[in-house]
C-alpha cells in the first residue's frame, strides 16, 4: 500500500509515537526479533518506528514487510530503516544514527542490498574490514560471527565523510547529544588544562562547526526538564531539534521512551519535522493539544461530506468527504475552485450565526439560485460522533446554538470598511471580552452590553436626573442671554419712546366749569352715591381678577405638587417592585429598610377651598350671563345705565360737567396703566421697562456669570458620573488585560502590540455631525463655510485630552468663546450665539454641556493606534478582528476563516497574522481558506485541502494531506505567491526532488 494513499495521512500531520532507535538482532549487543519488535510497537501505540543497528541494515527488508502486512490489517506502524556508526570525533567516539527514506534514489523501495552497497561500503563497512577489526581487538581465535559482532561495535568512521555520505543518499543525521553516551557534548571536552587551550579552543569550534553543517537532530538520553533545557539549548544555538528515543536492546525497554512528533509517519514527515521542531516535537508524556482533543471531542469535527440528494442532476457539483485535521486546515487552490463553497458548508452545517447573505458560494446569485442547491447536502461529523446534516439550500435556525465561528470575506469587509468601530465591529470586540467574564460575575446578564448597563444603571439614572437640571439652567439661561443682544436693550428703549409717545398723546379733557346751576341736594347725592358705587365695583372687579390670578397661579402649584407627589408614589413603587425578588432571594424584609407615607388630606383641603374660592370668584366676574345679579359687571351695568338715566335729566351745562369728571378719571387711570409703579416687573409699563433696562445693563452680567457657573459646575458632575464608570469596566476586563500581559511573547514574534484599558473617548465624528447641525454656516462667525468651519472645529477638538475633567469644560467654553467671537477677523467680531445657530439653542446647550458625545468604553491600542479614534485602515482592522479571534477570544469551537489575508500585503500577513494563527490552533480547530502561503505554509498548516473545480462538467473536488505529502507540497508550489522574505521562510518547507 502507497504510503500517500493511506487513509492515516489523507488527515494530515497528526501527533503519532515515535521512536528512532532500536536495536535487532542484527546488532552485536541485541537479540530483539523482527516480529516481537513490531508487535511490542503496535501494543505501545508507537506508530513510526527506526531501526538502527551497529553497521548492520541486514533487517530492513524484513520489518518492511512486516509493517506492510500490519497495515494491511488495520494497524499503523511505519518504519524508516536506519544504522548507528561509531566516529572518530570525541575521546570515546561521538555516535551517529542514520535514518534513510523509505525509497532510494531511483525511486525504489529501500533495500538492505541498497544501503549495503551505497552506504556501507561506501564508507568502509564491509564485512571484511568488520572481521578484520574483530580479529584485531579479540586477539584469539573466535567464529567469524564474533569477529562480525566486535568489528561492528569497535569500527569508526570520520564523522565529516559519514555525515556527506549520508546526506547524500537523502538520509539524516541524528547525533547523540546532551547526557547521552558517546554524544556530541559529552565527548567533546571543554574543561582541559592549560597546555592544551589550543586544542580546547580548536575542539570548541569544531562541534559547533559539525552541529551547524552535518547535524540535523539532537538524541537526548531522556524527557526529564534537564534534558528540555538541553532541547532548548541546541534549537537557540544551532537550531537543531531533539528528540528521545528507547535505544531498546531489550524487549521491554520498547515504548519506555519515545517522541511525539506531529507530522505525516514518513521520512518526508521527519523532515518537514526538521523545519518546524518547536511546533511538531513534544518531549512530554502527552501534548497538550491531544489532551484538548479528548477533553472537548463535541468540539473538534472529525470529517465532512457533501453530497447529492436526489437522481436527476446530469452532473454532481459535490461527491466529497474529507477527513479534517484537529489544528490548522488550510484550503487552497486558485480562483474559483471552490475553497470558499467549502467554507460556507462547514459554516451552515456548523450552524454559525453569521447571515447566509455574507456567504461567497451559497448565495442566490451563485449556488442557490435557481434551486440547484436544494439538491445537496452537507454533513459534519465531530469527535464525538456526533453528526449534523444541512441541505444546502437552507439556513441557520436561529435557535440552533452555533458549533462553527466563521468569518467570511465578505462579513470580515462589511465592518471593517466603514468609518470608525461600526456597530458589527464592536458586537464581535464584545463578544471576546465577555467571554473572560466568569459566570459568576456576569449578574445573569448574557452579552457585554447588558452587564455593563446593569453594572452601571445607577449612574446611567443620576445622568438623566443631572442633564434634566441642566435643561432647566439651560432654559434660563438662554432667556437672560437673549436679553444681552443689543436688539433688546434697543427694543426695551423704543418701547420706553413708545410709551413715552403714548402717554404724550393721552389727551388730558379739557377743563369744564362746575355749572352756575346747581342739581337738587337729592339727585346731587344720588349721582355722587352712584358714581362711588361704580368705582368701589370698578375696585372690587381690580381685586377679584387679581384673586382670580393667584387662586389660579395657586391651583397650578399644589397641582404641581400632587403630580410630583404621585410620580413619588409610583417611582417610589417601581423601586420597590424592580428590588423585590432580589430581597426576597436575600430574606430581605423591604418594608423594615423603608416605607413611604402620603397624607394628602390637606392638599385636597386645599384644593376644595381653592376651587370654591375659583367658583366664586368666576361668579362676581361673569360678564356673559345678564341673569347673575352676583356679578360685578352686571352690578356694574345696572348702576351705570340708572346713572345714564339721571344724568339724562340733567342740563347741558351739568351734563358737559359730569362728562368732564368721568373722563378726567378715565385720563387718570390710563395714565397711570401707562407710567406703571415702583417695582413693577412687567413690560407694558414705563417703570417696568426702566427697570428691565437696569437690570441689563447692571445686573444681567453677575447673573448670567452664576448661571455659567452652575451649569459648568452640572458639566463637571456628568463627568464625574462617567469617571465613576471606569471603575465598572476595569472591573470586567481585569482577566481579559490579565490574559494578553501573559501573552507578551506572541504579541513580540508578530511585532505587534496589544493592550487594553477603559476610559472615556470622545466621539469625534458623531460630535462633528451633530454640532454642525446646530451651526449657520452661512453666518458670519468663526465656523462659516463647511471647510473652514471643520478645520477651526478640529483645531480645537487638537487641543483637548477629552479624558480629562477641566480639558472638557475648557473645550466647551472655547468653542462658546469661538461661536460669541468671529476669529476669522483680524479683530475679532462679537456675534451674539443665537445668531450662529439654525436651531434651539436650548436643545444646543444641552447637546454641547450634556456629553452625550463621550462615553466611557473599552480603549483597544493595537500598536499605539487607538481602534475608536478611527486610526485604522480596513485592513488593519481586518487583523484585529483575527486576532481577536486567535489570540484572545475563549471560545474553542472550529473557527472558519475565509481569506484572512484580504487588505494586507503579504510583508503584514507574515509579521502580523502568523504568530497568532501558530498560538490559535494549539488550542482550537482553524479552517482557513487561502490563496496565500505565508498562511498555509509559514503557518505549518497541519492539512492542505486543495480544490479544483471542473468547469466543463461542474465538478468541485478536493484532495487533502500533509504539507510533506509529495502531491500536496507539489500543489502548494503550483500556487505559491508572497514576498521574498517569506519564500524564504517558507522556501525550506519545499520538497526537492534530488537527481542522480
Amino acid at each position: 500500500m502507497d504510503i500517500e494513499e493511506n487513509s492515516f495521512c489523507k488527515r494530515g500531520s497528526e501527533w503519532r509515537k515515535w521512536d528512532l532507535h532500536i536495536h535487532s538482532n542484527a546488532s552485536p549487543d541485541s537479540k530483539l526479533k523482527a516480529s516481537d519488535i513490531v508487535d511490542k510497537l503496535i501494543d505501545k501505540k508507537i506508530s513510526v518506528f527506526s531501526i538502527t543497528d551497529h553497521c548492520s541494515v541486514d533487517n530492513v527488508d524484513t520489518f518492511f514487510a512486516l509493517c506492510e502486512q500490519k497495515r494491511s490489517e488495520g494497524k499503523e506502524i511505519y518504519f524508516l530503516p536506519g544504522v548507528e556508526i561509531k566516529t572518530d570525533k570525541g575521546d570515546k567516539s561521538v555516535h551517529i544514527v542514520a535514518v534513510f527514506p523509505e525509497k532510494d534514489l531511483n525511486g525504489n523501495k529501500m533495500s538492505s542490498t541498497y544501503l549495503k552497497e551505497n552506504f556501507l561500503s561506501a564508507i568502509g563497512c564491509t564485512e571484511a574490514k568488520l572481521l578484520e577489526i574483530g580479529k584485531e581487538k579479540l586477539g584469539e581465535e573466535k567464529t567469524e560471527d564474533k569477529y562480525k559482532e566486535r568489528g561492528q561495535l569497535e569500527f569508526v568512521v570520520n564523522f565529516e565523510d559519514v555525515s556527506k555520505k549520508i546526506k547524500e543518499l537523502g538520509g539524516i543525521c541524528i547525533v547523540h547529544a546532551g547526557s547521552k553516551s558517546n554524544g556530541i557534548e559529552s565527548e567533546i571536552d571543554h574543561s582541559r588544562s592549560d597546555e592544551d587551550n589550543d586544542l580546547l579552543n580548536s575542539l570548541g569550534h569544531l562541534k559547533e562547526v559539525l552541529m551547524k553543517k552535518y547535524i540535523d537532530i539532537c538524541e537526548l538520553p531522556n524527557s526529564t526538564e534537564k534534558s528540555k533545557g538541553q532541547r532548548d539549548f541546541y534549537l537557540k544555538k544551532f537550531n537543531n531539534p531533539s528528540i528521545v528515543s528507547s535505544d531498546a536492546h531489550k524487549l521491554d525497554e520498547i515504548g519506555q521512551r519515545f517522541t511525539w512528533i506531529k507530522a505525516d509517519p514518513t521520512f518526508l514527515g521527519l523532515k518537514q519535522v526538521i523545519n518546524e521542531p518547536s511546533e511538531r516535537i513534544c518531549l512530554d508524556s502527552l501534548p497538550e493539544k491531544i489532551e484538548n482533543i479528548a477533553n472537548n471531542s463535541c468540539r473538534y469535527i472529525d470529517s465532512i461530506k457533501i453530497s447529492s440528494i436526489g437522481t436527476n442532476q446530469s452532473t454532481s457539483w459535490f461527491d466529497n468527504e474529507l477527513l479534517l485535521n484537529s489544528g490548522l486546515v488550510a484550503i487552497i487552490g486558485k480562483k474559483g475552485s471552490g475553497k470558499s463553497a467549502l467554507a460556507d458548508i462547514t459554516s451552515l452545517c456548523g450552524d454559525s450565526k453569521i447571515n447566509s447573505m455574507d456567504y461567497s458560494f451559497l448565495t442566490s446569485q451563485k449556488f442557490r439560485k435557481r434551486n440547484l442547491a436544494k439538491g445537496y447536502e452537507g454533513s459534519i461529523t465531530w469527535l464525538n460522533s456526533q453528526c449534523a446534516t444541512k441541505n444546502l439550500g437552507d439556513d441557520v435556525l436561529e435557535t440552533a446554538p452555533e458549533r462553527v465561528k466563521y468569518l467570511p470575506q465578505q462579513y470580515v469587509e462589511n465592518i471593517c470598511n466603514q468609518d470608525g468601530v461600526s456597530t458589527l465591529f464592536q458586537q464581535e470586540i464584545d463578544k471576546v471580552i465577555f467571554s473572560y467574564v466568569q459566570e459568576e460575575n456576569r449578574l445573569n446578564t448574557h452579552n457585554l452590553v447588558e452587564l455593563i448597563k446593569t453594572k452601571t444603571e445607577s449612574i446611567d439614572a443620576t445622568l438623566v436626573i443631572t442633564r434634566t437640571e441642566l435643561h432647566k439652567i439651560n432654559e434660563g439661561i438662554v432667556l437672560l442671554e437673549d436679553k444681552e443682544s443689543p436688539k433688546y436693550i434697543e427694543s426695551l428703549q423704543k418701547s420706553i419712546e413708545a410709551k413715552n409717545q403714548e402717554l404724550k398723546n393721552l389727551k388730558k379733557p379739557k377743563a369744564v366749569k362746575k355749572p352756575k346751576t346747581t342739581l337738587s341736594k337729592a339727585k346731587e347725592e344720588k349721582i355722587k352715591n352712584i358714581t362711588s358705587s361704580i368705582s368701589e365695583i370698578e375696585n372690587k372687579i381690580l381685586l377679584a381678577r387679581e384673586s382670580l390670578k393667584d387662586t389660579n397661579n395657586k391651583l397650578h402649584k399644589l397641582d404641581k405638587i400632587s403630580d410630583k407627589i404621585k410620580n413619588f408614589k409610583a417611582d417610589f413603587d417601581t423601586l420597590i417592585n424592580s428590588f423585590k425578588d432580589d430581597a426576597l432571594e436575600l430574606s430581605i424584609d423591604l418594608s423594615k429598610i423603608i416605607k413611604l407615607k402620603i397624607s394628602d388630606t390637606s392638599i385636597d383641603i386645599k384644593r376644595n377651598e381653592l376651587n370654591t374660592q375659583k367658583y366664586k370668584l368666576g361668579v362676581v366676574l361673569e360678564q356673559n350671563d345678564p341673569k347673575i345679579t352676583a356679578s360685578f359687571y352686571n352690578q356694574k351695568t345696572a348702576l351705570e345705565t340708572e346713572l345714564k338715566k339721571i344724568t339724562g335729566t340733567l342740563d347741558a351745562d351739568q351734563k358737559q360737567y359730569k362728562e368732564y369728571q368721568q373722563n378726567l378719571k378715565k385720563y387718570e387711570e390710563n395714565k397711570k396703566f401707562i407710567e406703571g409703579k415702583k417695582g413693577d416687573i412687567s413690560l407694558n409699563t414705563i417703570a417696568g421697562i426702566e427697570t428691565e433696562i437696569d437690570f441689563v445693563k447692571n445686573k444681567l452680567s453677575d447673573v448670567l456669570k452664576d448661571s455659567y457657573k452652575k451649569r459648568s459646575e452640572v458639566l463637571k458632575k456628568l463627568f464625574g458620573e462617567l469617571e465613576k464608570k471606569i471603575y465598572f469596566y476595569q472591573d470586567i476586563y481585569t482577566p481579559l488585560v490579565n490574559f494578553i500581559k501573559s501573552e507578551e511573547a506572541t504579541q513580540k514574534k508578530s511585532g505587534s502590540k496589544l493592550s487594553f484599558s477603559a476610559g472615556i473617548t470622545f466621539g469625534k465624528q458623531k460630535f462633528a455631525d451633530d454640532f454642525f447641525s446646530f451651526i449657520n454656516q452661512s453666518r458670519d462667525g468663526s465656523f462659516q463655510t463647511i471647510a473652514g468651519g471643520q478645520k477651526i472645529l478640529d483645531s480645537l477638538i487638537e487641543k483637548y485630552d477629552f479624558t480629562k475633567k477641566v480639558d472638557t469644560d475648557n473645550f466647551v467654553n472655547d468653542v462658546l468663546d469661538h461661536l460669541k467671537n468671529d476669529k476669522t477677523q483680524t479683530t475679532p467680531k462679537t456675534n451674539h450665539i443665537k445668531s450662529q445657530l439654525k436651531k434651539d439653542p436650548i436643545a444646543f446647550y444641552d447637546f454641547i454641556f450634556g456629553l452625550n458625545y463621550l462615553d466611557v468604553k473599552y480603549k483597544i491600542l493595537f500598536n499605539e493606534k487607538d481602534l475608536n479614534a478611527n486610526e485604522f485602515s480596513p485592513g488593519e482592522k481586518g487583523a484585529l478582528l483575527l486576532i481577536f479571534y486567535l489570540l484572545i477570544d475563549k471560545e474553542n469551537i472550529p473557527l472558519v476563516i475565509d481569506q484572512p489575508e484580504e487588505n494586507l500585503d503579504n510583508e503584514s500577513v507574515y509579521t502580523l497574522l502568523v504568530p497568532y494563527i501558530k498560538k490559535a490552533k494549539q488550542r482550537r480547530q482553524i479552517i482557513a481558506v487561502t490563496h496565500n502561503p505565508n498562511i498555509a505554509v509559514v503557518c505549518d498548516a497541519e492539512q492542505i485541502i486543495c480544490a479544483t473545480m471542473d468547469k466543463k462538467n461542474n465538478e468541485v473536488r478536493y484532495i487533502s494531506g500533509s504539507m510533506e505529502n509529495a502531491i500536496i507540497n507539489k500543489k502548494i508550489v503550483d500556487i505559491l505567491e508572497g514576498t521574498l522574505p517569506a519564500f524564504s521562510a517558507r522556501d525550506k518547507k519545499y520538497i526537492r526532488k534530488i537527481r542522480n
